[in-house]
């Protein structure tokens, strides 16, 4: 299981050189480190992470980690970047008692991101019902989609417009760890469908989120107004 923090600007281009180790922590270049750890890796990626504004809830990741290793599910919560919440999100994982079952990689370089995209077998977006999540589409989902990775959002307007539940993706309630846990219990035992669902939202968005989409869109939608 995974997760991003840190905005995707200036922060996720920084490097890091921490090593993963017994306090969870893995720096850049430690992809290939972090393959040897076992599966299911499980991450969330998301575009901002800043204190007060609650749009990620990686803490519900987090949970729902320690509830299916409860379950006797052996997974691990990769969380990649950095962000003012990161001491807290560490400090929760301790608390949870996770170990190196939450791995948070500090900042990584742009370029090494899809090296991350490679370990993972389902891409998590956990997010709050507010309304700038109702609204505003993050990237992040969309490009785990484009790697045929199987995305597991929270059901918000905006995340519902690009998930498509059992088709290019799954849905949880959002802030509610037992939703996500079960969600991500039901693909840790179905293979199959985890690449079902990541296969359909690849060819989704090569399909319908290109350039030249878009611009047929734009061109229709003008020619409607009398535009020439």
């Amino acid at each position: 299981m995974s997760g991003e923090q840190g905005r995707t600007g200036e922060q996720d281009e920084a490097s890091g050189n921490s090593e993963a180790g017994e306090h969870g922590k893995a720096g850049d270049g430690a992809a290939t480190r972090l393959e040897r750890l076992g599966r299911m890796l499980l991450r969330c990626y998301p575009p901002a992470y800043r204190h007060g504004r609650g749009e990620e809830i990686l803490g519900t990741l987090l949970e729902a980690t320690r509830l299916l290793r409860d379950r006797g599910i052996k997974v691990r919560a990769l969380i990649v970047g950095d962000g003012p919440e990161r001491p807290a999100l560490q400090r929760q994982a301790a608390d949870l008692g996770l170990g190196e079952a939450a791995i948070f990689t500090g900042r990584v370089p742009a370029a090494k991101v899809r090296e991350f995209h490679a370990l993972l077998d389902v891409f998590v977006v956990p997010r709050t019902p507010d309304r700038v999540c109702q609204l505003v589409t993050p990237l992040k989902p969309v490009e785990a989609m484009a790697s045929g990775l199987c995305v597991v959002t929270s059901e918000v307007k905006a995340l519902a417009e690009i998930i498509k539940p059992d088709v290019t993706g799954a849905l949880t309630i959002p802030q509610d760890p037992v939703s996500l846990a079960d969600r991500l219990e039901f693909l840790f035992y179905s293979p199959d469908i985890r690449k079902k669902l990541g296969d359909s939202a690849r060819e989704w968005v090569a399909r319908d989120r290109t350039w030249a989409h878009h611009a047929a869109r734009y061109k229709d939608a003008y020619a409607r107004l009398g535009a020439t």
